[in-house]
């Protein structure tokens, strides 16, 4: 009921910015608005699959696990998504056997979750590195943090963190679920850490 209008609403409004971006007589601030109704119609459409996904996954994992290249993975839903014009640098290489399109949900929430906490331009990171047991991708970010007592609560099903509560931020609580569940099918561990000098790493082992 939600991902119908939600996928017409959002292509209406994709075919508008298209069509915009090539009028030269377009004031510049109606772009920069399509372009963020764009991106809010992109962010509400990965609520909505972030909803039908926690139900997919309470019914077993469907995925194929391939040999994946990590580091194109990352650098692709990066440019890809609604934080493409971000700086978020990318370190390191690694592969693992993962089911891409899940995986990159992973990659996804976590680093929507970096951009969501961390405000201005302060530095976002994905480090990558090749483990014994595989690999191991961490996103690191420099915004509000954790309180000491949500490290571990914050992967539960609609938990968010103290900021979310506060009404600063948005969401659902169903991004960091969603992660641990699609870790934990593909055998791996996911944890956040609270960083001594401010922000969190978010680790997937």
């Amino acid at each position: 009921d939600f991902r119908t209008p939600l996928t017409g609403i959002l292509g209406r409004a994709q075919l508008l910015l298209r069509r915009a971006e090539r009028e030269a007589e377009v004031v510049p601030q109606r772009i920069d608005d399509l372009r963020s109704l764009v991106d809010d119609g992109k962010r509400m459409q990965r609520l909505t699959e972030g909803l039908l996904e926690v139900s997919r996954l309470d019914h077993g994992f469907s995925g194929e696990p391939v040999l994946t290249d990590l580091r194109a993975l990352v650098l692709d839903t990066i440019s890809g998504g609604a934080h493409r014009d971000r700086a978020i640098s990318v370190e390191g290489e690694a592969s693992a056997f993962v089911d891409p399109e899940r995986f990159r949900q992973v990659v996804q929430n976590l680093v929507d979750n970096a951009v969501k906490f961390t405000p201005g331009h302060r530095p976002i990171s994905v480090e990558l590195a090749a483990t014994d047991e595989g690999a191991r991708l961490s996103v690191v970010d420099s915004g509000v943090g954790l309180a000491q007592d949500e490290v571990d609560a914050i992967f539960d099903r609609f938990q968010r963190g103290s900021a979310a509560r506060s009404g600063l931020m948005g969401g659902m609580g169903v991004g960091l679920y969603l992660c641990r569940r699609i870790v934990e099918e593909h055998g791996g561990t996911i944890r956040a850490e609270r960083r001594p000098e401010g922000g969190s790493r978010f680790i997937v082992d």
